[in-house]
């Protein structure tokens, strides 16, 4: 579990880094990216959904929504369709 936190904090630290700091187009579109990782001999798959207008240049909420043990990243951003909200309030997904 604590090795599944610090790969998440390392993505979220990846992805707020950018060069382009003067980007602040509302126009921009959503964007969706799945990530594979192997973490203690354990395939994991993590689905960022980054909302529309997302800017690197200012500080953003993240929710993490963690679905069953039967289930998957996919299966869940299915289910609860949290995309409208996330456009909405500027928040990335995980």
């Amino acid at each position: 579990m604590r090795n599944t936190l610090s790969v998440l904090s390392i993505l979220l630290i990846i992805f707020s880094c950018s060069t382009d700091y003067a980007t602040t187009n509302e126009d921009k579109p959503s964007e969706q990216k799945t990530l594979d990782f192997t973490i203690d001999g354990r395939s994991r798959v993590f689905i960022i959904y980054l909302p529309k207008g997302y800017n690197n240049a200012t500080k953003i909420s993240v929710i993490f929504i963690i679905h069953g043990g039967s289930g998957t990243p996919q299966g869940m951003m299915n289910i609860a369709d949290f995309k409208p909200i996330a456009d909405r309030a500027k928040i990335v997904l995980v």
